[in-house]
């Protein structure tokens, strides 16, 4: 799944509202190796509320993708 697929997936839902606090998130990746639980969490919502079935790798290799496109 490439990022405007994702973007596709999430916009008007509920997912959408997890979509800052995932790029957050994604920051944190970018720095250390290990998420904490309550980022699991968040990774874990926003998976659920945009019907997604993307493990914890793929989402977070995603929403680099995403923030890397929104840096340039």
């Amino acid at each position: 799944m490439r990022y405007t697929e994702l973007i596709d997936c999430i916009n008007g839902t509920e997912a959408e509202e997890l979509f800052l606090e995932l790029l957050d998130i994604t920051f944190d990746a970018l720095l250390k190796p290990e998420l904490n639980e309550s980022q699991k969490e968040a990774l874990k919502r926003f998976n659920e509320s945009a019907g997604l079935n993307l493990s914890e790798d793929e989402l977070i290799a995603i929403l680099l993708d995403i923030y890397e496109n929104r840096n340039r």
